[in-house]
């Protein structure tokens, strides 16, 4: 292989892959870089909306108030368990509707993640054992 003569610059790198951003370093003064955000003050945590120990005791609350009253309801009635799961569907659907909005996502994760523990937990085995032990 021959050498390039000493006076030719070497060889520029090629700038990427047709269509990718070039390999190397971005310049900050380069279009579609944004600008660094402020820090935000140490030792002061926001306080926009609650937060998912919040969400996680209203939905305890939820749950007990509409299993409660569900089922004192139910039971004076003699409906049997539906409208124990028809409450215990509209604490949920509360708890996903709270996470919609962005300042009170926190507290639906909090009360969507107890109210998904309370079907898992106390819902499925006592279905399990009303229903004679199979569902099919």
């Amino acid at each position: 292989m021959s050498q390039p003569p000493p006076d030719m610059p070497p060889p520029e790198e090629p700038p990427g892959p047709p269509g990718q951003p070039p390999i190397g370093p971005i310049p900050p003064e380069a279009p579609g870089v944004p600008e660094p955000a402020e820090p935000a003050e140490p030792g002061k945590p926001s306080r926009a909306g609650g937060h998912m120990g919040a969400g996680a005791g209203f939905g305890c609350l939820g749950l007990i108030v509409a299993v409660f009253l569900a089922g004192t309801l139910a039971g004076a009635a003699g409906n049997g368990w539906v409208p124990v799961l028809l409450a215990v569907a509209a604490v949920t659907i509360a708890g996903v509707a709270l996470m919609i909005p962005k300042r009170t996502r926190r507290v639906g994760l909090g009360f969507t993640i107890v109210v998904a523990a309370f079907w898992i937990v106390i819902i499925g085995p006592c279905a399990l054992i009303i229903s004679g032990g199979s569902f099919l």
